[in-house]
């Protein structure tokens, strides 16, 4: 330590030798140093100022003028000006966002005041805040004249953050301190830190001053099971972010055992823990009364005798069922003599759902319990309660049960064994089944009426739309055949009449036939393959394609065939195709192609693709399948053929839906 300080104190001395020595060599350079606004030459010197750089701390030192004459590394990382070369700038050039309350504090100092500030903010130009201290003086040259100002700083943001942030949860502490023996408690994860308010000290018995660390910390909570959960519950709080909520007892620094319950939450950043928090509160009086009402209530085995309905168990440390009462018998079959002081309850629960319990707890605490471990665990820790599981009878039935599992104590706070209750699931699972059967076949129902419902509303709208015209005109000549004289003005409106029934009439046949396909949708479903259908229709329309050198062109490898009614499947195909050749473009060769698929959802799906007219979907997208609904001129054209192919395919629960742009083609879409 000695020859560290000799060595200090002589690079000292050595230092203000050197810079004497070099005054004395620069003495001569009178018209620089005359200047006003110069610093000494000492300091001017490049060394010195290598010298004064080299400061741990930030600092700066200005001329007269607030222009940069030297500054050290730490100041320039302080303020982010890493790799800005700022020797010879204005101070104020750097910093634009400097106040006038602080150019005020410096020009004070240029005339010989001296300022310091212990914290006081400094808004950057950028937005953000820091908190500094500093202390600002004036540096004086050879001939005890101001040369400058020279600045010393400290950058305190983060401490000022915590200060804050540590203030407020003092001041919410405190306030419930007031009215409960609730104490606060915090770890900071980046420094190691632990802050404990003045309740949880006084719940430790330790003195105002104390301070905790890590290690001391956990080792006030009593060896065992309270140890144990405390340090697993931090231990998963930190790596899972799980808030924890557990009662454990304490060793105090006066030895004393109490009862305290410890909550706590995990504060991430980046996806890293760096704080815990939470409360700390003394629970020992109600911790002492509920475990003297469990210790009443583990003695009186007249209420396991009682309690017919529910199967109510208890157990010894070591799992060994101590007591069964006669609701336990009605549910497994065992009786009380079978089993007590004889048998644990891993005879009656199943297997497989014990070990999908360990598994839960393991990859929820990150460790590998056997077992026997389960259900002491869930009773220590509290999880898991209520968790429906499968109980096997004597006669190796499997039942359901609401499982609930807690841990006995003595006076003295002692474990002294577990209590199980089980309640039968089976009527209420049964009547879940029966109210999730119902409630499926309700929807199916309301699905089938809201499907009738439409048809019918759209089966009177189409009725009342498209017989309203016909029947209107059969009224108009009747009144005009009664009131006509003229035989040859007679004959020609009862021409008029037949055309016009001829026209109702092939109106009510397709509206009898759309009745038809609706009611007998699902009536002889056969596998109809599709490449089978095309050729049919091919054969139907040869005369057609022929004429008009139609190309049909079909890909049915996805999907070659589907279940359907094969005269509804010949009468997609045949409107389908011959719509293609109806309405072809002139200005093209016609052509159709035809091709299958599978959807995501495993429906079939038929595509038909021509090159013709076209449909301005925007004018008549919501008339495409409706009944006489044409848009182009053709004089076969009668607005029947998609209406009937719409109802068929909609019959067996399909869909079909079109794309087209006008001069480009047309493109339906079937749903299987």
């Amino acid at each position: 330590m000695k020859t560290w300080l000799l060595i200090v104190v002589g690079i000292i001395i050595f230092s203000v030798y050197y810079c004497i020595k070099l005054f004395k060599l620069k003495v001569n350079q009178r018209q620089f140093q005359k200047k006003v606004n110069s610093p000494p030459s000492s300091l001017t010197n490049d060394a010195a100022f290598e010298l004064l750089s080299q400061m741990p701390t930030a600092i700066a030192v200005f001329d007269l003028n607030m222009q940069y004459l030297v500054t050290t590394q730490k100041w320039l990382n302080d303020y982010n000006l890493q790799g800005q070369k700022v020797i010879g700038k204005s101070h104020y050039e750097v910093f634009p966002e400097i106040s006038e309350e602080w150019k005020k504090i410096h020009k004070d100092c240029l005339n010989g005041a001296i300022n310091k500030q212990e914290e006081a903010p400094f808004y950057r130009a950028d937005g953000t805040l820091q908190w500094i201290s500093w202390e600002v003086k004036p540096w004086y040259n050879q001939h005890h004249e101001i040369g400058g100002i020279i600045m010393f700083t400290n950058e305190v943001t983060e401490q000022r953050r915590i200060s804050i942030e540590s203030n407020k949860l003092n001041d919410i502490l405190e306030k419930i301190s007031q009215t409960a023996r609730i104490g606060a408690w915090e770890v900071n994860l980046q420094n190691n830190y632990i802050y404990w308010s003045n309740m949880t000290r006084q719940i430790h018995e330790v003195a105002d001053n104390y301070q905790p660390k890590l290690d001391n910390a956990m080792a006030f909570y009593k060896e065992g099971v309270s140890r144990d959960t405390i340090v697993n519950s931090v231990e998963i709080a930190i790596e899972q972010g799980i808030p924890f909520d557990v009662e454990v007892e304490l060793i105090t620094a006066k030895n004393k055992t109490v009862w305290v319950r410890a909550v706590g939450n995990a504060e991430f950043v980046d996806e890293k823990c760096t704080r815990l928090f939470g409360v700390f509160q003394d629970i020992h009086q109600t911790k002492t009364q509920e475990l003297q009402i469990s210790q009443l209530l583990a003695e009186q085995n007249a209420i396991f005798s009682s309690a017919s309905e529910v199967a109510i168990i208890t157990l010894s440390q070591d799992m060994v069922i101590r007591h069964f009462n006669k609701g336990a018998e009605n549910l497994l079959g065992y009786s009380s003599n079978e089993i007590v002081d004889q048998a644990t309850p891993f005879i009656f629960i199943k297997n497989e759902k014990l070990l999908q319990v360990k598994n839960e707890l393991n990859l929820l605490l990150s460790t590998e319990l056997d077992e026997l471990d389960v259900l002491p665990t869930i009773a220590q820790r509290r999880i898991f309660s209520n968790q429906e599981w499968v109980f096997i009878t004597k006669d190796n039935r499997e039942i359901p049960v609401q499982l609930s599992i807690t841990q006995m104590q003595g006076a003295g706070h002692e474990a002294i064994g577990y209590l199980v209750t089980a309640i039968d699931l089976s009527q209420i699972k049964q009547m879940q089944e029966r109210l999730v059967e119902s409630n499926d076949n309700l929807n199916t129902l309301i699905k089938t009426l809201s499907k009738q419902n439409w048809q019918l509303s759209n089966f009177a709208h189409v009725v009342s739309h498209n017989l309203r015209s016909p029947v209107a005109n059969l009224i108009l000549i009747q009144s005009l055949l009664t009131q006509s004289e003229d035989e040859d003005e007679k004959q020609l409106l009862l021409e008029n009449l037949e055309t016009i029934v001829g026209h109702l009439s092939e109106t009510l046949n397709t509206l009898t036939d759309t009745i038809k396909i609706q009611e007998s949708a699902k009536d002889d479903l056969v596998m109809v393959l599709f490449e089978e259908v095309l050729q049919k229709t091919k054969e139907i329309l040869s005369g057609q394609i022929m004429d008009n050198d139609f190309k049909i062109t079909y890909n049915f490898e996805m999907a070659s065939s589907v279940s359907y009614k094969l005269d509804f499947m010949e009468s997609i195909f045949l409107n389908l195709i011959s719509n293609a050749l109806k309405y072809k473009s002139l200005q093209k060769k016609p052509c159709i192609h035809i091709e299958s698929s599978v959807s995501e959802s495993g429906h079939t799906l038929l595509r038909f693709q021509d090159n013709g007219l076209g449909i301005d979907l925007e004018k008549y997208g919501s008339k495409v399948f409706g009944l006489n609904k044409t848009f182009h001129k053709h004089p076969e054209a009668k607005g029947i053929g998609l209406f009937i192919i719409k109802n068929q395919i909609e019959s067996l629960g399909g869909s079909i839906s079109v794309e087209s742009e006008v001069g480009q083609g047309t493109i339906f879409t079937i749903t299987f």
